[in-house]
């Protein structure tokens, strides 16, 4: 899902500058659900009925999940470069804005996001 905010890079540089994101993302427990969710989903529908970017497009916002575009400004996430380009991110945590997602109405079951769906 978050692979587009890296588009231009190459795989191996992509992965760890997401492993760098996922190591710090405050919602990984909603990651979680929707993986849950997908993966019945995929296997009472079929792979071939069903894609993770159309399920992600549709379950994304009902989890109230941060789109790509604004993710690493919510976040507070810097790119740093380097001669070859992107290299590290380096996080602002005085730019963190969780406030918003302070008790919010998200599905918080399988069966809760299934209905949400």
């Amino acid at each position: 899902y978050y692979l587009k905010l890296f588009p231009d890079l190459q795989q191996k540089t992509a992965s760890g500058l997401l492993t760098t994101l996922w190591s710090q993302d405050p919602f990984r427990n909603k990651w979680a659900l929707v993986a849950k969710v997908y993966s019945f989903v995929r296997d009472e529908v079929g792979r071939s009925n069903i894609s993770l970017k159309r399920f992600l497009d549709v379950c994304c916002p009902v989890m109230n999940i941060i789109q790509p575009n604004l993710y690493l400004g919510i976040f507070g996430w810097i790119v740093q470069f380097d001669e070859n380009g992107p290299c590290d991110l380096v996080q602002d945590d005085n730019a963190v804005y969780l406030d918003h997602f302070q008790g919010e109405n998200v599905p918080s079951t399988e069966m809760d996001l299934l209905r949400a769906l």
